[in-house]
């Protein structure tokens, strides 16, 4: 066994993808066939099932892509090591990105580490909270965004948000700040397809939320056109929502609902130098930007809650 044979794997298992995963290893088609058969024939087992245009791991193959994962990032992260002793910062650094998190978080701090550590190649990976989740727990990246606290996971808080509802401005409940949670039971909804990211606890305990769906998108924009159409009502993340709102009004919950978001990895006393640095960027960019005290644009400023642990906030109640 080799590490070019476990890359192949990763690659096509990854992209479900013979050429793509040959292109993204840098070999040829008929090399990264031979990787895979020569690792299987090694090991006696079939790695993956092929049928219909599919690539799929098989059991066995789930098991194996998991440590193939480890001794990788293992790899990386004694050649990072090594490069630290000779005063070089240098490597490559996976990134699990979640979908739903504001652009203003991700391309602020993303930007700082590279201009930071402009030899460090930087791979992103883009994925539900959940997904990013399981990348951090199964190697697949090396430090990922995180919107809670997650057992096997160790992070750091970078900032908070709180939710808005948002309505059209000819709404009964315009004339009101705030809204109790009450209030909202018979309103129909309009969800975005990644609430459960920020405020999946919540949907599960106010059980007529959900009851009342009546839409549900994956775009904010779309989601703030439906709901100045009259639509329906939504509940969305402040940092997710544009600094006009033209036609729309948006109202405190009460109580409010606040959630924490950080950056995470599977232990942070084996992290790779490059994901420890990470971190740190994100600390410092969120520190310089207010984001510990912010809750967003259109709302008063908490007191200020230290960038160092979990577990993230849920519903005041």
């Amino acid at each position: 066994m080799n590490l070019t044979q476990f890359e192949t794997l990763i690659a096509i298992a990854d992209t479900g993808s013979f050429t793509e995963a040959a292109e993204r290893v840098g070999v040829t088609r008929s090399a990264a066939s031979h990787a895979l058969a020569n690792l299987e024939a090694e090991l006696g087992v079939a790695l993956l099932e092929r049928e219909r245009g599919s690539v799929t791991p098989t059991a066995i193959g789930n098991c194996v892509l998991h440590h193939a994962r480890e001794i990788l990032a293992n790899v990386e992260s004694i050649q990072q090591h090594a490069a630290d002793a000779r005063g070089l910062q240098s490597g490559k650094l996976r990134i699990g990105v979640v979908s739903s998190l504001s652009a203003k978080v991700l391309s602020g701090i993303l930007r700082k580490f590279r201009q930071e550590y402009p030899h460090i190649e930087i791979v992103t990976f883009e994925g539900a909270g959940h997904e990013v989740e399981d990348w951090i727990l199964s190697s697949t990246v090396d430090v990922g965004f995180t919107l809670r606290a997650t057992e096997g996971i160790e992070g750091t808080v970078i900032g908070q948000d709180e939710a808005r509802v948002l309505i059209p401005n000819n709404h009964p409940l315009r004339k009101h700040r705030s809204v109790t949670w009450a209030a909202l039971a018979d309103e129909p909804f309009i969800l975005p397809k990644l609430a459960c990211d920020f405020i999946g606890a919540t949907w599960q305990d106010t059980k007529d939320l959900a009851r009342h769906k009546r839409y549900e998108a994956s775009d904010v924009q779309t989601i703030i056109a439906m709901v100045r159409e009259g639509l329906g009502i939504s509940i969305l993340p402040e940092m997710l929502l544009p600094s006009q709102l033209e036609g729309l009004s948006l109202l405190s919950l009460e109580p409010p609902l606040r959630f924490m978001f950080g950056v995470g990895v599977r232990s942070m006393r084996h992290a790779s130098p490059a994901a420890k640095l990470f971190i740190q960027s994100a600390e410092s960019w969120a520190n310089a930007n207010g984001f510990e005290r912010e809750v967003g644009e259109h709302g008063a400023a908490p007191e200020a809650m230290p960038a160092r642990a979990y577990p993230y906030a849920v519903p005041e109640r």
